[in-house]
């Protein structure tokens, strides 16, 4: 029974797969660039980062999420 359930689903469940592993890698690049740009940009500011501040955000603010009230 599990044979004939693999057979019929395989497609399915290897694009499944397929997508859940670009997925993984696509947050993890963007993880890492996200990490090293905050590290060289913004941990070291003591003072005056309001520059350095609004740069960063706006490199990233695409990647907010910002559900629209109804």
């Amino acid at each position: 029974m599990i044979w004939l359930t693999w057979r019929q689903l395989r497609v399915h469940v290897l694009v499944a797969l397929a997508v859940l592993a670009a997925t993984a890698l696509l947050l993890l690049v963007t993880g890492l660039q996200l990490r090293h740009s905050y590290d060289t940009d913004l941990a070291g500011c003591t003072s005056g980062c309001g520059a350095a501040e609004a740069a960063f955000l706006s490199r990233y603010t695409g990647l907010s999420y910002s559900p629209r009230a109804s």
